[in-house]
């Protein structure tokens, strides 16, 4: 068995600080940034009224759909990696609720974990480009997720005025406070029960087409 590597006391400071202040720090920022929201209709319809949906987003773009979804009730899919018990904590502070896993470390686990959420009737967040990228390309396990547990898939998107971007190889894009944001909800995908391999991938790349599609509105929103 794989003994796990005890906690220097770095890691624990940054676990600490992240899972006491990281929540309240989002939650004082969301209050200064104003966020217009698009396709709201569809939020209303897979998610209020039905609740089994699956918001998908890239891994760059997720700051902004965290501030907006604060105390909604979301599912959200969170590395096993050590920096995903901070992000998990904070997570937990502003009303998400984590299933552990991803494509790299847990993700057998973590799918059957997610059908059965669903299946009960929840809606789940996933970044499908994520943990390591490569960037904005979606991995097969989301249309799966949805197959399996018929789920709609619902694309978000994000941008804000004059964001900033980190140098990693997501590109994560944060918001200053006292910002104007956009969020969208792109147009919902139901994905077929009875698919081939071929067919599969051809719903990959749909959903995909459809995340880069919101991506590009939500880009623009500000340049008008």
């Amino acid at each position: 068995m794989k003994r796990s590597r005890k906690k220097t006391f770095k890691q624990k400071l940054f676990l600490w600080l992240g899972s006491n202040f990281g929540g309240l720090f989002l939650r004082v920022l969301k209050k200064t940034i104003r966020i217009t929201v698009l396709g709201e209709e569809h939020f209303q319809k897979h998610f209020v009224e039905n609740r089994k949906v699956i918001f998908a987003l890239w891994h760059g773009n997720m700051f902004i759909p965290i501030l907006h979804h604060i105390d909604k009730g979301v599912y959200a899919l969170v590395s096993q990696h050590r920096d995903g018990e901070i992000i998990a904590r904070v997570f937990t502070s502003l009303g998400f609720q984590n299933v552990r896993g991803s494509s790299t470390r847990g993700g057998s686990e973590a799918m059957k974990e997610m059908v059965k959420i669903m299946n009960d009737g929840a809606g789940i967040a996933i970044t499908p480009d994520g943990p390591k990228g490569p960037y904005r390309e979606l991995k097969i396990g989301t249309v799966k997720l949805a197959q399996h547990s018929g789920a709609t898939i619902l694309p978000v998107a994000a941008y804000a005025e004059n964001p900033k971007f980190f140098k990693s190889w997501d590109r994560f894009m944060v918001v200053k406070p006292f910002s104007k944001a956009v969020m969208i909800y792109g147009e919902p995908i139901s994905i077929p029960q009875d698919l081939s391999e071929e067919e599969l991938e051809e719903q990959r790349k749909l959903v995909e087409d459809k995340i880069k599609q919101s991506n590009e509105l939500a880009e623009n929103y500000f340049r008008k």
